[in-house]
């Protein structure tokens, strides 16, 4: 048997200090993340302390009978304790039985009804970060959770740098140690000496690759982060808060449930799995095991939108139906950074031209994945240079068309948003993306709306993605209910609703604001009824001078107390000739108009300006334009100009401000006319809304009859609504005549 060659032992030596310096460098990063963590708890607790302290000066002592009654309060009160708070500072048995008529056995009763309505409250309270409140725990907690979010993604490649090298690292590292010595060498066996050996070869091909050098920018850029003002701490979490939400979670530890049953009171808990209600627990535990690779992401995943993102890649083929504003987006990048990681290597998204710019925008900043928009008039060079080199390519439904005929590639993962798009089987732009889809290893479909006529429409999107589960669901589900739909879908289909998963995000309020047209307007009204069901919609807004409009007269009132109170408003009709009337109404502080005819790019500039802009600002779009893919937290106010035919239309449009990142609460206003179109329309969209919740949704109802309705609500009705609108003022009688 040959003689093993001993490894040189000064090359040995060398090769030992330069893995010690890698792992020192870990360690120092790493216990530096830990520091920070730590920093963030403490803070976060003595801010939930001093919050629930002041909670506490605001419930009266009256409330001490909550859980024990016989209490005599009035003694309390008469003894100068007014409030739960106030026992705080007589928390002892021998100072309640000093009061006057209290004596041990109702000083006991006291004291153990405080510590329970304590205990009750610390479990459930979540304390919020209110920038106008002047808290020194806050700043603190600000401070730590910056200093984690601007190193997070360096802090995740430290973490994945040491998963795919710990053999190295610790193993080889170990041999290559115990090679050093020539006595240890002398007498181990030659399969010893070959392990060792080997070993020794793995460390020096290891520090002479590229890998090895790729924990210095990681560590460069934890170095470099260093605290800063709190004015400016305070103006990045305005713009950023959405991801310090995100680490403070992480932080936290909110556990992924991996249980099927709802239980909203534990601590700590987050209902983050609305649809894994119905997944089979098996099947949680396993897409909970994977281990997420977010060493190419710069931004921190939600803990829902991990789960979702686990869910993506374990599933493989799924619609992502998540409530619109939780980071569908988010997830998507996610999935694609994570398969990045592991060495795949092309990906597309296909979108509607009005959210190109955005997809862009969101995966430069959100991640180090590389793109490549397919729209420009070069499409056909830009085609094939994702194809030849990889990265995202990005392109719309109409471009597709042209190159899914002859693409003979493979896709790693496609993504397709707003993929209600394509319900319709016999379309083009179907047809050209599931000639893409049958090329695809993971396909991901998004749509916050994934039913908006009829449960069919649903179920053909999931046929598209697992025809096996879809047949089983069937076309039929008069005998099931929606329980057992969401349980046999709920491998394909994963839903989250805000309320749910966003402890921190704002009240979104929904108005009505009705007003009573005037004999001017209404014979306007009368005139448009004669012309067609479309001018009769722009009612109030169809006349020539804006003061004679009562509409635009609330509209005005809204706007004005929008300002007032410092938010910004968006506005969203059908109508262009509506759009130019209120475009008029706000001279020198509206943007817009967004229409179908502004390319993205102007589009996303439109939305800048407006974000950039002054308290009081008014953005002005078309529904169908702007009420897709953008982001416009800076809006707190969605004005409605008159109800539309899908509710997903207006939910979509409204979820462009109420969405993660919001600040404010939304208020939402529709402007609606009394006796009028108005009327019949909105009882259409509360009914449609109604089917939606109940299948789409996380709802318990299992009636069936809605979902039969709703495909009755189609244009026939649309069309007997308009007549019975003209019978109303004669109209039809005139034009028999």
């Amino acid at each position: 048997m040959a003689k093993i060659q001993k490894p040189d032992k000064s090359q040995i030596l060398r090769e030992i200090r330069e893995i010690e310096k890698i792992n020192r460098s870990m360690d120092k990063a790493l216990s530096l993340e830990e520091s920070q963590k730590q920093k963030v708890l403490k803070a976060y607790e003595a801010m939930k302390k001093s919050q629930l302290k002041a909670v506490y000066q605001t419930m009266p002592i009256s409330d001490i009978n909550k859980f024990k009654s016989g209490i005599r309060v009035n003694l309390l009160e008469e003894a100068g304790i007014k409030t739960i708070g106030d026992l705080e500072a007589v928390s002892k048995i021998n100072l309640l039985t000093g009061i006057n008529g209290i004596g041990e056995a109702q000083g006991k009763a006291i004291l153990e009804n405080y510590e329970t309505i304590k205990a009750q409250m610390e479990e459930g309270f979540t304390p919020k970060i209110d920038l106008e409140r002047n808290d020194m725990h806050q700043e603190q907690l600000l401070g730590a959770l910056y200093q984690l979010s601007h190193c997070n993604q360096a802090y995740a490649q430290v973490h994945s740098f040491q998963n795919r090298h710990q053999g190295i690292l610790q193993d080889d590292f170990k041999s290559l140690k115990e090679s050093k010595s020539g006595l240890k060498w002398l007498f181990s066996s030659n399969a010893k000496k070959e392990e060792r050996a080997e070993a020794c070869k793995r460390v020096e091909d290891f520090l002479s690759s590229s890998e090895a050098q790729k924990l210095e920018p990681a560590m460069a850029q934890i170095q470099e982060a260093k605290m800063i003002t709190f004015s400016t701490i305070k103006e990045d979490f305005s713009l950023n808060n959405a991801s310090y939400y995100a680490i403070l979670e992480q932080v936290l530890g909110y556990e992924q449930r991996e249980d099927t049953k709802r239980d909203l009171t534990k601590p700590g808990y987050l209902s983050n799995l609305n649809t894994a209600d119905y997944l089979p627990e098996e099947l949680v535990k396993q897409i909970n095991a994977i281990v997420l690779d977010e060493s190419l992401m710069k931004a921190t995943l939600r803990k829902y939108q991990g789960f979702g993102t686990k869910y993506i890649i374990s599933q493989k083929r799924v619609l992502l139906g998540d409530e619109m504003g939780l980071g569908k987006t988010m997830q998507a990048i996610a999935s694609m950074a994570h398969l990045k990681a592991r060495g795949k290597s092309h990906f597309l998204v296909i979108c509607p031209v009005s959210v190109l710019v955005n997809w862009e925008r969101e995966i430069k900043q959100h991640s180090d994945l590389s793109t490549i928009v397919i729209y420009s008039d070069n499409r056909e060079e830009e085609w094939e240079q994702w194809v030849r080199e990889g990265g995202v390519g990005i392109t719309n439904f109409d471009t597709i068309k042209k190159f899914a005929p002859t693409f003979q590639g493979q896709v790693d993962m496609l993504t397709v948003d707003e993929a209600h798009y394509i319900k319709n089987q016999a379309a083009q732009r179907t047809q050209a993306v599931g000639l893409i889809r049958e090329k695809s290893d993971y396909v991901l479909y998004m749509s916050g709306t994934p039913l908006e006529n009829k449960l069919e429409e649903m179920i053909y999107l999931i046929s598209c993605l697992q025809p096996e589960l879809a047949n089983k669901v069937g076309m039929s589900l008069s005998s099931t209910g929606t329980q057992e739909f969401k349980r046999a879908i709920a491998p394909v289909y994963l839903r989250r609703v805000r309320e749910d998963v966003l402890t921190e995000i704002p009240e979104k309020i929904e108005m009505e604001d009705w007003c009573k047209l005037s004999p001017q307007e209404e014979e306007h009204y009368i005139q448009a009824l004669s012309g067609s069901f479309m001018e009769a919609r722009q009612v109030s807004w169809n006349m020539e001078d804006p003061v004679q409009s009562s509409k635009a007269s609330l509209l005005q009132e809204i706007c004005l107390e929008a300002k007032e109170e410092g938010r910004k408003t968006l506005v969203f009709s059908f109508f262009k000739h509506t759009l130019d009337m209120v475009m008029k109404l706000f001279p020198g502080e509206v943007y817009g108009p967004i229409s179908g005819s502004i390319s993205p790019a102007e589009r996303q500039k439109i939305v800048d300006e407006f974000t950039a802009g002054p308290e009081g600002s008014v953005l002005v779009s078309q529904i169908e334009a702007g009420g897709v893919g953008l982001n416009i937290q800076a809006a707190s106010v969605v004005v409605i100009c008159e109800p539309q035919y899908k509710p997903s239309t207006e939910v979509q449009a409204i979820a462009r401000a109420y969405r993660m990142g919001q600040s404010k609460t939304v208020l939402v206003h529709r402007l609606l006319a009394e006796d009028t179109i108005d009327e019949r329309l909105m009882e259409v969209l509360k009914k449609k809304s109604a089917i939606f919740d109940q299948y789409a949704d996380d709802s318990e109802i299992s009636n069936i009859q809605l979902e039969e309705e709703a495909k009755e609500v189609d244009a026939k009705t649309l069309e007997n609504m308009y007549q019975e609108e003209k019978e109303k003022y004669g109209l039809n009688k005139k034009d028999e005549a």
